[in-house]
């Protein structure tokens, strides 16, 4: 068996090689693009939520409308057909 030894010069190459220029460039396209996509996730999980409050304040607020006007529909229609009912 041959046993590899690593110069000193390699240790180097490699050592330099993991701060290339094309490795610096490539991080500093991924360093953003990493940030923008979790501060994506986060503004979009705080719309939800937001939407998803309105949302169900305004379905709230349309059903308290609703049956406010139940009572004065039902008036409306008992007086309307107990006229026509009187009507010779």
């Amino acid at each position: 068996m041959s046993s590899k030894k690593i110069s000193p010069s390699s240790k180097v190459r490699s050592h330099s090689m993991l701060y290339s220029i094309r490795n610096k460039i490539i991080l500093c396209f991924l360093i953003p693009i990493v940030f923008m996509i979790i501060v994506g996730i986060a503004a979009y999980n705080k719309a939800s939520d937001g939407l998803q409050d309105k949302f169900m304040e305004s379905t709230g607020q349309t059903i308290y409308m609703a049956m406010g006007r139940i009572p004065s529909t039902i008036r409306t229609a008992q007086t309307g057909s107990a006229a026509r009912l009187s009507i010779p």
